[in-house]
């Protein structure tokens, strides 16, 4: 029902591939080098693409940027839990 509603809307779904949210994501990640949220999914996605190497810094780096909203602690423990699964 959402495609279809999508598609009736805006055209369609836009196309989107893994690779193409890593570049977003390393985009980001340049622009705002401490935003805890960005290491989390760009780590999540590097895993989907079996990169665990490059997920594993991601999360380590995770650990140690500072807390600067809220929902850090979340991000951090969420991180932390998911760099236990890759070891």
């Amino acid at each position: 029902m959402e495609r279809g509603l999508a598609k009736l809307l805006f055209g369609g779904i836009p196309k989107a591939s893994l690779q193409d949210a890593i570049r977003y994501y390393e985009k980001s990640k340049s622009l705002e080098a401490n935003f805890a949220l960005n290491y989390l999914e760009l780590a999540k996605a590097y895993h989907r693409n079996r990169q665990d190497d490059k997920a594993k810094e991601l999360l380590k780096k995770l650990e140690t940027l500072p807390n600067k909203i809220e929902d850090d602690t979340r991000i951090k423990k969420e991180g932390k839990d998911l760099l236990k699964q890759l070891k």
